[in-house]
C-alpha cells in the first residue's frame, strides 16, 4: 500500500471528529458573539460596550495554546465536565 493511501485512511478516520469539533466551535461562536455584539452596539460607549471590548481584546491578544491550556484546566481538571484528551473517558 503506498504511503499516500495510509494518510488518506487516517484523514478519513478522523474527519467525523474534526467536523463535529468545527461545527460545535462555530455554533458556540455564533451563539455568544452575535448577542454580545448587539448588546455592545446598543450600549455604545457605556459599561456594557467596554466589557465586550475588553473580552474581545483579551480573546485576540491571548495566544491560542495558552487559552486552550486554561480551558482544559477549567473544564477537565477543576469542573471535570470533559475529558482532558480525546472525545471520551478512558473507561469507554
Amino acid at each position: 500500500m503506498p504511503p499516500s493511501a495510509r494518510v488518506l485512511d487516517d484523514l478519513l478516520h478522523f474527519l467525523p471528529a474534526t467536523l463535529l469539533l468545527t461545527g460545535a466551535a462555530l455554533a458556540l461562536i455564533l451563539v455568544t458573539s452575535l448577542p454580545l455584539g448587539i448588546w455592545a452596539a446598543r450600549h455604545r460607549d457605556r459599561l456594557p460596550d467596554y466589557i465586550v471590548r475588553l473580552i474581545a481584546f483579551l480573546g485576540v491578544s491571548m495566544p491560542n495554546f495558552w487559552l486552550a491550556f486554561l480551558l482544559v484546566m477549567l473544564f477537565s481538571v477543576h469542573l471535570q465536565w470533559l475529558p482532558a484528551m480525546g472525545m471520551a473517558t478512558g473507561s469507554t
